[in-house]
């Protein structure tokens, strides 16, 4: 992971079927408990990929997610901290 300009995060990887993926990511805060987030990812294989969450943070190690993802639509989670 290498963090580019603007606070982006970059991924790039190769598979053994010499596939590549490329996945960018950056979250913004909202508020002391809020943030907002995406990701987009191309893979040579599954083409394009994006997600949008937004997050409300409970506790240090935990925190409620709302997200819609591209291929799955809207949903809701916890995320937890370890």
């Amino acid at each position: 992971m290498h963090k580019l300009p603007l606070n982006i995060e970059s991924t790039v990887w190769v598979d053994t079927e010499g596939g590549t993926r490329v996945k960018l990511a950056k979250t913004i805060p909202l508020a002391p408990r809020r943030d907002l987030g995406g990701v987009v990812e191309y893979d040579t294989h599954d083409y394009w990929e994006g997600r949008v969450h937004l997050d409300y943070t409970v506790s240090k190690n935990a925190a409620i997610i709302r997200q819609w993802h591209s291929e799955y639509g809207w949903g809701v989670g916890l995320r937890v901290r370890f």
